[in-house]
């Protein structure tokens, strides 16, 4: 979940298990710690995210498979 209310859009996701970056971005409405998993400048930076979760979860899988 990507979002720029930490109160309504992080927590919100974070309680129902989903990863969550805030987006420094938009309008922060003052939030100085957003408590999110990432926080971001950028939205292209959520590129770089979903690829390290990806690589993650294979290497996890491949884990899981030898063992």
């Amino acid at each position: 979940m990507v979002g720029d209310w930490a109160e309504r859009d992080v927590v919100g996701a974070a309680q129902v298990g989903m990863k969550t970056i805030f987006a420094r971005y938009g309008n922060t409405f003052g939030t100085e710690v957003s408590n999110a998993d990432y926080d971001i400048d950028d939205i292209s930076q959520v590129i770089d995210i979903v690829r390290e979760h990806n690589t993650k979860s294979v290497a996890w899988g491949k884990f899981k498979e030898s063992a």
